[in-house]
């Protein structure tokens, strides 16, 4: 067994930055890409995958292989309790993606969202009965992820939905609500007002939610690209396509998202003229939220003792996600980090006084 971790998904300027990147190595023009839009749903990551040459299978987190007795929001138990139906379920990725494709050591891995229920809270969703959401498949060969894509997971959930239990709750999100947009990436910045006013819709009532019959907040958007990248006078073979699976980029409604959404969707990086402006950027109650769930995960309790660890947790995801903003903005990191660490620390505190 060995993790397959998913990946983090990238903002809407990171994937800018990969496209305009990709064109000038390539000496090619800007070009017009198709994206499919799909709910970002706020409950934890979930992975189930499969070896199909021994039939052993495992349950991960985001971060780690997960078990009945080092489980994450109840995840593996679920499967264990589903078993039939969620090998079921990586049989027929296995033969949407072609079983005589595999081959000797590949790995089938399965992501969804756990949600529902106990799970989070704040969304509609947090009010439906725990449920797996598939989002996304993959072969693993060696070190290369061969990603299905989202016409195959519709194959693939419409299959399994004839053949499962009624009962049994896996899901497939794009069998929910999906968008399509066109981006040109001469012009990005025509796009921004869609992509905020369609995640402003989801925001104000989740598709997801609706469709089990509760009427609430969602959390945003997925984007995903679905266009192969052709260039000309390049020999016409595999090499002869840049890579567009990997372009994914996630905007979030305001009461989500670890930045202002305005930031989430900004074609460039803006400069940040001052360390108060980046701090109040960053430092949001939906990221420090995010981060204490991960020190409680971490077994850790919510008592000035943890502090330490929680300024760690905020650092490291502030310096992921908004490294490219830091450095743009010419601040001085040490100060900048600083004053991260005082905010996020005077939050801190005010959540254990709230609780004494």
């Amino acid at each position: 067994m060995r993790h397959i971790s998913f990946p983090s998904i990238e903002q809407f300027r990171n994937v800018v930055r990969q496209v305009r990147d990709r064109a000038n190595y390539h000496q090619v023009p800007l070009p017009k890409l198709k994206f499919n839009g799909s709910v970002k749903l706020h409950g934890t990551n979930a992975g189930v995958v499969l070896d199909p040459q021994s039939g052993e299978l495992w349950c991960q987190s985001r971060e780690q292989i997960i078990t009945l007795t080092a489980d994450n929001a109840g995840f593996a138990k679920f499967v264990e309790a589903n078993l039939v139906e969620v090998k079921r379920y990586l049989n027929i990725i296995a033969g949407v993606f072609g079983n005589h494709k595999i081959q000797q050591g590949d790995l089938i891995a399965l992501y969804g969202e756990w949600c529902g229920q106990g799970i989070q809270k704040g969304v509609a969703i947090s009010q439906v009965p725990k449920a797996f959401v598939v989002f996304a498949a993959k072969v693993m060969r060696d070190d290369e992820s061969i990603w299905l894509t989202p016409e195959q997971l519709v194959v693939a959930a419409d299959v399994f939905s004839r053949e499962a239990s009624e009962d049994v709750r896996i899901f497939s999100i794009q069998k929910f609500k999906t968008w399509e947009v066109e981006i040109d990436f001469a012009h990005p910045e025509l796009s921004q007002n869609h992509l905020i006013e369609l995640t402003n819709e989801v925001e104000q009532l989740c598709p997801v939610g609706k469709a089990f019959g509760i009427e609430g907040i969602g959390e945003g958007i997925v984007w995903r690209c679905v266009t192969i990248w052709n260039f000309p006078g390049v020999p016409d073979d595999i090499d002869a396509y840049v890579k567009t699976g990997d372009l994914i980029f996630k905007v979030k409604g305001e009461k989500h998202s670890d930045s202002k959404v305005k930031k989430l969707v900004t074609v460039d990086v803006e400069k940040v003229n001052s360390i108060n402006e980046f701090v109040a950027s960053v430092i949001t109650d939906h990221r420090l939220e995010k981060m204490l769930e991960k020190l409680t995960l971490a077994g850790l309790v919510l008592e000035p003792q943890s502090i330490p660890e929680f300024l760690k947790l905020v650092g490291t995801d502030v310096l992921k996600e908004e490294v490219d903003t830091l450095e743009e903005s010419n601040l001085n990191r040490k100060e900048v980090m600083a004053a991260v660490n005082k905010a996020a620390r005077q939050w801190f505190l005010s959540k254990v006084n709230s609780t004494l």
